[in-house]
């Protein structure tokens, strides 16, 4: 397979360039537990083969005339049909129904692979044959491939593109992430239009990312996919669509007043609002102060919610650790211990507080462990940053961002719920935002424990993978899909003009067997050399 070769307009729009698949730390053959220089010294034991197999499908919409090709209906902007594209829920166009969906996917299809043109166990088989297939057997070695690289050039407003992959583990079941990285960004010089407009920040000659408006235009979306590259509301991926969601509320004389009623007010209407949304979701409350207590055990019943409210807060004399004064990561910890979650449901930790976190550093280092450890998320709701920093910066995901109003909780812990994944169905969206905020999600990053990138919720509890933390995937060539796309809104023209991008995705897998899903740091490790993880 070559890696550079002569592109049509749509398919150098639509980006995907030099084609490869996706696997950095594929095929890995031990895990951190059964590491053959920190438990066996110099004997060489294998914990299990995992085998990640890899192929993918991409799309491209320039609005060429022959893209309503077989269509029934029009094609619309906006999302005035039932079935809109790229995703159901940011419709930048939409057909009357899912059959022309899948036409105008076809009639947009740029590549897909495998192709027919390579041999796989004996045959040559396409993208196609893995749905319902043993992936292992009909996709590619993910170990031989290379990122896929996506190039953004002259992209008009209205242009979008999606790129469907599915992968398979074989073997032993994993943990997966997908990553990014954003490759070079540059203004590409100024046309007149685009120096005139207010929104022009860069020089034109600007290779910063900083400069490049681009970024920041172009949306993104990633979701759980079925493999046939179309978002729809339910079916597919991961998730048990269950969200469990705690409200740690901090009940001090200074968070008393009108603030504790408005915020009461709040939650009620957030339950009601999802349950009108048809998600899953059910609710306890926790209040704290020199120590924690339950208010309300899990219940989908707004009814209970709003009694427990009128009951009051308990006493406050539960504390796992002892510590005193308003200390919500002590409390996110008695939670944690005390409600009876639902089993594979995504936890969501609310915490609701106008002081810093007097938990000790060690409860603190707990609870961001507890929710990154397990299928969980935090949304903070306090009157400056810093009151809940250390907890916010250490969860995965840098899209938990904390709010300062209680009007606010509704629409932040909806999307939340969303991002989180799989939450209302299998193929619901579980990142949106621009292209910069896609790349620094899927930027694996150490030290902002985004290890390997955006960890996905697989299909089986960890535990029944040998593991701990988030649901692994499944082994034995199941195969699993994500869908990633972008698109231009019609509302963003001249700042954009010369600006072009380019950026590259892929996946990373760990075995699941004694593994966390936190993920290890994938360094090679020599004979007599201590795995910064084991340490």
């Amino acid at each position: 397979m070559h890696d550079d070769f002569e592109l049509s307009r749509r398919k150098a729009l639509a980006a995907l360039g030099t084609i490869g698949a996706a696997s950095a730390g594929a095929g890995l053959g031990t895990s951190a537990y059964f590491s053959d220089q920190e438990t066996f010294e110099n004997n060489q034991l294998t914990a299990g083969e995992l085998d990640m197999h890899i192929g993918w499908e991409e799309h491209y919409s320039d609005w060429s005339p022959d893209e309503d090709d077989g269509l029934q209906g029009n094609v619309t902007m906006g999302n005035d049909q039932p079935v809109g594209l790229p995703t159901q829920n940011s419709s930048l166009i939409s057909v009357n129904n899912t059959a022309d969906a899948h036409q105008l996917l076809n009639n947009t299809e740029t590549d897909q692979f495998p192709n027919g043109t390579i041999t796989i166990n004996g045959s040559t088989p396409t993208f196609d044959d893995a749905s319902g297939m043993n992936g292992c057997n009909v996709l590619p070695d993910g170990a031989d491939q290379s990122p896929v690289i996506v190039e953004l050039d002259d992209v008009k407003p209205g242009d979008f593109g999606e790129v469907t992959f599915s992968f398979a583990l074989c073997n032993n079941p994993g943990f997966v992430w997908m990553n990014g990285s954003l490759r070079d960004a540059a203004e590409g010089g100024l046309t007149e239009p685009e120096a005139d407009d207010p929104d022009e920040d860069g020089d034109g000659d600007s290779t910063a990312p900083a400069d490049v408006e681009l970024l920041d235009a172009v949306q993104t979306a990633l979701w759980y996919d079925d493999g046939d590259n179309l978002q729809e509301g339910g079916g597919g991926g991961g998730g048990s669509g269950q969200a469990d969601i705690v409200f740690v509320i901090d009940r001090s004389g200074s968070i008393a007043g009108d603030e504790r009623p408005a915020i009461e007010t709040e939650i009620s209407d957030v339950a009601t609002s999802l349950q009108n949304q048809g998600v899953d979701a059910q609710f306890a409350i926790v209040d704290y102060f020199r120590g924690a207590d339950l208010d309300l055990d899990l219940t989908a019943s707004v009814s209970d919610i709003e009694a427990a409210f009128n009951d009051g807060p308990a006493g406050g004399n539960n504390s796992p650790s002892g510590s005193g004064g308003e200390s919500l990561s002590n409390a996110i910890l008695y939670a944690s211990n005390t409600v009876s979650f639902r089993g594979g449901s995504k936890r969501i930790y609310v915490g609701v507080t106008d002081e810093p976190d007097q938990s000790t550093s060690q409860e603190k280092t707990d609870a961001v462990n507890e929710i990154n450890g397990t299928n969980s998320a935090f949304l903070g709701l306090a009157e400056t940053q810093s009151q809940i920093s250390e907890l916010l910066n250490g969860v995965n995901q840098s899209q938990f961002e904390s709010v300062n109003s209680p009007s606010d909780i509704e629409p932040a812990l909806e999307g939340l719920v969303q991002f989180t994944g799989g939450v209302v169905g299998g193929e619901e969206v579980f990142f949106q935002g621009s292209l910069r905020d896609a790349l620094n999600a899927l930027e694996p990053d150490t030290a902002a424990d985004r290890n390997q990138g955006v960890p996905l919720e697989g299909d089986i509890p960890a535990a029944e993978g040998g593991g701990m933390g988030r649901d692994c995937f499944s082994g034995g060539g199941t195969v699993h899909s994500v869908g990633f796309a972008w698109w231009l809104p019609v509302d963003h023209a001249n700042q954009i003009q010369s600006d072009r991008a380019t950026f590259d995705l892929g996946f990373y897998t760990e075995q699941c067997r004694h593994n966390n899903g936190e993920g290890m740091n994938n360094a090679e490790v020599g004979i007599n050399e201590t795995d910064d993880d084991m340490a």
